[in-house]
């Protein structure tokens, strides 16, 4: 059995696939097995893959019509051998001690799943300015210090600001991930959001590393950097709705617990109210024309309604603010506010007197009334 299965789905990287396997190829650990996927790639990357398979019997390539990245990872999961599972995209790279280190630890602690830290660079240098959160995005920086059960650790990593859903910034063990049933959903971008949440709340031994290991590729024409449409809107309202059935099946007692979980339901359908919001009236008409019957009830209870209840809300709001603003040009308020200045002016004094003391609050009350005396 190899150590480590490296999987890599190939669409059109002909430009970066080298680097990519160049630098699981100088991996330190050298029982790795390296599956990539190309997924109907149209340039020179099943040509490209099919020269490194001849020359390095670590390599397997399997070649498929385009049906996206999680058809082509859930295929290479049926092949993959290795104790453990990492995921890599072919156009990102890696340390060079990255699998050995990470391996030994997994075996060390018997772990099911281990994070990880990583970083980005950039293509070109107008991309750093555009996307410059993508820098410290996939940093972890708690400190953690022992094996948790997956729910635990979500929470920790919740409290850490450190949950990071890419399959990148983690590697799995296999019998683990084949036992759980655990699968990318396929047909949709943003599967990743699914597919992580719902491996750690399966795991029973997380454990956790600051070190950074992973380099993300920021580029023109990738998921990350392309205008949001209905394809972004369409994976994440899928992830919401396999999520929330996916929690059923899960009954904690811990209060924090569950607020981490209902945290991350509650960003998830944030991103889907945001992104419905700002496509076009015949792109959302599209959107709803895809769902199934199931999936228009659930779209119109956890998203349309809390739509329609923001905008009446803003409205409301800015009705009153309008109200306000005229009660306080009116004659009246005006004498009610010069009525109750002595009792107002007495009311912040002793406040004062109590956060700051007397000496300060009588110079201030001196300066105050010598200052409307000039004015």
């Amino acid at each position: 059995m190899k150590k480590v299965s490296v999987i890599i789905p190939v669409f059109n990287t002909e430009k970066y696939i080298e680097e990519c396997l160049e630098a699981v190829l100088n991996q330190s650990l050298k029982d790795i097995e390296i599956i990539c996927v190309n997924d109907g790639s149209v340039d020179r990357s099943l040509e490209i893959l099919r020269g490194y398979e001849r020359q390095y019997d670590q390599i397997k390539v399997i070649d498929q019509l385009n049906v996206g990245q999680s058809a082509a990872r859930n295929r290479a999961l049926q092949v993959a051998e290795g104790e453990y599972i990492y995921f890599m995209d072919s156009d990102d790279l890696i340390t060079s001690h990255m699998l050995e280190e990470l391996w030994t630890i997994c075996k060390d602690k018997n772990l099911d799943l281990l994070y990880f830290s990583g970083t980005s660079f950039y293509e070109k240098d107008e991309l750093s300015e555009k996307h410059s959160g993508f820098l410290n995005a996939y940093y972890r920086k708690g400190i953690y210090t022992e094996v948790m059960e997956g729910p635990r650790m979500l929470s920790t990593l919740r409290d850490n600001r450190d949950y990071f859903v890419s399959p990148c910034l983690q590697i799995i063990n296999r019998k683990f991930l084949m036992e759980s049933g655990i699968r990318f959903i396929e047909g949709i971008i943003h599967e990743d959001n699914c597919f992580s949440f719902q491996i750690l709340l399966k795991a029973s031994r997380v454990f956790c590393v600051n070190d950074i290991y992973f380099y993300r590729r920021v580029r023109n024409s990738s998921v990350m950097t392309q205008e949001e449409n209905i394809r972004n809107l369409r994976g994440y309202f899928c992830c919401l709705v396999e999520q929330m059935n996916f929690v059923r099946e899960f009954d904690f007692d811990d209060p924090e617990i569950n607020k981490k979980i209902d945290l991350t339901l509650w960003l998830l359908n944030h991103q889907v109210q945001r992104i419905y919001q700002k496509i076009t009236p015949k792109e959302q008409q599209e959107f709803i024309r895809q769902c199934t019957p199931y999936e228009r009830v659930l779209f119109n209870a956890l998203i349309l309604d809390t739509i329609r209840v923001n905008v009446a809300s803003q409205k409301q709001i800015k009705k009153l603010n309008g109200q306000i603003k005229k009660i306080k040009k009116s004659h009246s308020y005006k004498i009610g506010r010069r009525l109750t200045a002595p009792y107002r002016l007495i009311k912040g004094g002793i406040k004062c007197m109590k956060q700051r003391g007397v000496i300060y609050t009588c110079k201030l009350t001196l300066k105050k009334i010598k200052k409307k005396m000039i004015g």
